[in-house]
C-alpha cells in the first residue's frame, strides 16, 4: 500500500504530515486514527472532519528552601500534568469525496 504512493507522499507520511488531496488511508498512516470525528454540514455538501488532540503531558520541577528557629530544610519535587483542562485540540482534517479538502491547525 505505502510503497505504491508517490515518493513525495511517502516522505510526508513518514514525517507525520498531511496535505490537501491525501486519502483517508494516507492520513490514517501519517497521523493515526482521529480522536474524534465530526460531520460538517454546509449548503452544498456534508463533509467528514477528523479531530486530533494533544495528549502530551506537561513536566515541571520545583525546589524549595526554608529555615526556622533551630533548623532549616531543603525540598524538591517533580510534577506531571495534562495542563488542567484535558487534551487540547491540535488539528482538524476535512474530507470531501474521500480526499483532504482542508486542514485546520492550532496556532502555537
Amino acid at each position: 500500500m505505502v510503497a505504491s504512493w508517490p515518493a513525495d507522499v511517502q516522505a510526508q507520511v513518514r514525517a507525520g504530515k498531511v496535505t490537501i488531496g491525501f486519502t483517508t488511508e494516507q492520513v490514517r498512516v501519517a497521523l493515526g486514527g482521529p480522536d474524534q470525528t465530526l460531520t460538517r454540514t454546509e449548503a452544498q455538501a456534508s463533509r467528514d472532519v477528523w479531530v486530533y488532540l494533544d495528549h502530551g503531558s506537561k513536566f515541571s520541577f520545583g525546589l524549595g528552601v526554608g529555615s526556622g528557629v533551630g533548623g532549616s530544610g531543603v525540598g524538591g519535587g517533580v510534577g506531571v500534568s495534562t495542563g488542567g483542562r484535558g487534551p487540547r485540540e491540535l488539528m482538524r482534517v476535512v474530507f470531501e469525496g474521500g480526499l483532504v479538502s482542508a486542514i485546520e491547525q492550532m496556532k502555537k
